[in-house]
């Protein structure tokens, strides 16, 4: 009888302690599961440590390397993360940042899992213009400012930017106001990418530049009235010689000599002047007129001068000094 009793309280203990432990067994099963699944559907996304661009500005699509949710991918991707750096520079910044700029857009899961590296280079593509092609247009722009002679470039460098966004380049030549064509030359032309602009650089090189010009084709003394059989031609580098040589013998001709010039010296243009049509000393008509009243005398002239130009002279009548400009080789007009 107290074996039976035993057996019977044994079991009406034991059995809620089994369903206790069942039931709770059960619930813990559960929370497991569950977090498991949590774990299994949280959006995955991954930054890459580095990346390219190729515009002004960096996104999120740039430095995306993955993400688990289609829909959030194209969120993300418009996402803007900051300015590019200029072509072929490198801008980088903290993986921190990044992901709270991602963690801060109010459409981002707070379960997200965000994989970011400590730092996110960033590096934008460029381009760099060919040598030979800046080199043919500086060739190309000294031949079209004279077509005299002809003209070989040493020396040629290329200043300023060396880096360009990628894109179709297009070089426009800013024409400087005082243009040289021999010597160091130097031009700046501006750079446009896809029609726009993109910098400026500087195109230099010494051009040595090879002309004919007019020499004294034997001893010539001062006063020398200059005909056709006292020139001849002679080709020179004149990158380095004066600016008003005369190229043109029909300049010279007819010209007198200012100074001596020995045999084979080029001639500049300061070196002549019109000859004298009236001399020092030479007596010429005065005339002077006004409206319909004209007045005519004999002077003397106190100086020389071609025509067109100023001298003085005297009345031989009144003994006075005038100044008139020469009409011809007798003449000279005053006012009154």
């Amino acid at each position: 009888m107290l074996k039976e009793i035993k057996k019977v309280l044994t079991g009406s203990i034991c059995l809620p302690l089994i369903l206790h432990a069942v039931f709770l067994g059960g619930a813990v099963f559960d929370r497991a599961d569950a977090a498991d699944d949590s774990k299994t559907h949280a959006v995955s996304i991954v930054i890459r440590a580095r990346a390219g661009v190729k515009g002004h500005w960096i996104y999120a699509r740039d430095i995306l390397s993955a993400c688990t949710d289609s829909v959030l991918t194209d969120r993300i991707a418009s996402l803007p993360i900051g300015p590019a750096p200029p072509p072929g520079r490198e801008r980088v910044f903290s993986g921190p940042w990044i992901e709270s700029r991602i963690r801060s857009q109010s459409w981002m899961p707070k379960t997200a899992v965000i994989s970011v590296p400590e730092k996110v280079r960033v590096v934008r593509a460029h381009q760099r213009l060919p040598h030979k092609r800046l080199k043919q247009l500086f060739c190309d722009y000294v031949a079209s400012v004279s077509t005299v002679g002809s003209f070989k470039i040493r020396r040629f460098k290329v200043r300023g930017t060396d880096s360009f966004p990628r894109g179709r380049v297009t070089l426009s030549i800013l024409r400087p106001s005082n243009e040289r064509v021999a010597g160091r030359v130097s031009v700046p032309v501006k750079v446009f990418v896809d029609g726009n602009p993109s910098g400026k650089i500087f195109l230099s090189g010494w051009v040595d530049r090879y002309v004919n010009v007019v020499c004294a084709g034997r001893f010539l003394p001062r006063n020398t009235i200059l005909g056709a059989g006292d020139l001849r031609w002679v080709r020179i580098n004149i990158s380095k010689a004066p600016k008003n040589l005369i190229t043109d013998v029909e300049q010279a001709i007819g010209k007198r000599l200012k100074q001596s010039l020995k045999e084979g010296q080029p001639l500049r243009s300061n070196m002549i002047a019109v000859p004298p049509v009236i001399k020092r000393g030479d007596r010429v008509k005065i005339v002077a007129q006004r409206g319909g009243l004209k007045v005519e005398t004999v002077g003397i002239a106190k100086g020389s001068g071609a025509l067109g130009e100023q001298i003085k002279v005297m009345n031989i009548t009144s003994r006075k000094t005038v100044v008139g400009r020469i009409k011809d080789a007798s003449t000279v007009r005053v006012l009154f």
